[in-house]
């Protein structure tokens, strides 16, 4: 496997740092002509793993509020396709705080085989917390960014 910089201080270890995954199989629909997940069905297990991340810290409920006056958006993401993914395939995506700036967070995105906790893909991306009438980055309430320390390994 090709060096991936955030990946660190080994792969095991970086995997062993991750405190939250979810499960996805993968479906007909996401396959290509080829037999194999489609590059853009990755981008979609990260959003419903990042969701359910979310939730699971108690982040998420905020932001569905209807007058809640900010949201998160995605700024960035970059996957490192590592092996191929196919229909039925079980996976664990998981999903871990990398970095927690003042108006920001990193994550990082690792999908494993379920059954042989093969690593597939590897990603990372940043997080903005915005407001909604300037569209404009605010720093994160303190309780929202302890939730989100929680995860960091």
């Amino acid at each position: 496997m090709k060096h991936i910089d955030f990946i660190q201080p080994t792969l095991e270890e970086w995997i062993a740092g991750f405190k939250f995954e979810t499960e996805v199989k993968v479906r007909f629909s996401e396959t290509d002509a080829f037999g194999h997940v489609n590059n853009v069905s990755h981008i979609i297990y990260f959003e419903q793993a990042r969701l359910d991340f979310f939730e699971n810290a108690k982040v998420f409920a905020t932001f569905l509020e209807p007058n809640t006056p900010t949201l998160i958006v995605t700024a960035d993401i970059h996957c490192h396709y590592i092996r191929q993914i196919y229909y039925t395939q079980r996976l664990k995506v998981k999903v871990k705080v990398g970095h927690v700036g003042s108006s920001s967070l990193d994550l990082q995105y690792a999908i494993l085989d379920q059954k042989t906790n093969e690593l597939l893909a590897a990603a990372r991306g940043a997080i903005v917390h915005v407001d909604k009438k300037t569209g404009k980055s605010v720093a994160w309430p303190e309780l929202l960014k302890e939730a989100l320390y929680n995860y960091i390994s």
